[in-house]
């Protein structure tokens, strides 16, 4: 909220006075057309498994093993380009352009079953869901 953009276009709603012609620099009144490549991967797990993701040249994106033994921060890496990954609770969530190849290791941690859902996603466009 301290980016100087945003306190102009707040002021301006504030006061009254926002109208397309006056917009704060870096604010748009349009939606930005994505470029139709700009496909993704999008990939959900449910439950007690890790996900791990490698690109074609070793690049991994996915939860790593603290260094400080006694530590119960949890470590990510996101070194495939353009990816990120989360994890709340058992749930992970990971992104991956469609601009690489990718192998993706499972790993069960528990007993029972799991959900394992990957979903393209073209533009603005979404399959699968």
């Amino acid at each position: 909220m301290e980016a100087e953009p945003i306190e102009n276009l707040l002021g301006r709603m504030i006061r009254g006075n926002l109208n397309d012609s006056n917009l704060p620099q870096h604010i748009s009144a349009t939606k930005p057309q994505l470029d139709s490549s700009d496909n993704r991967l999008h990939l959900r797990i449910f439950s007690p498994v890790s996900l791990d993701i490698y690109d074609s040249v070793g690049n991994h994106t996915g939860k790593v093993n603290n260094p400080v033994a006694d530590s119960d921060i949890e470590l990510k890496e996101e070194n495939i380009p353009n990816s990120y990954y989360h994890e709340y609770g058992d749930d992970k969530f990971a992104g991956l352009d469609t601009e690489d190849t990718y192998q993706i290791k499972l790993h069960g941690l528990g007993l029972g079953s799991f959900t394992f859902e990957i979903e393209e996603v073209h533009g603005d466009d979404r399959w699968g869901s």
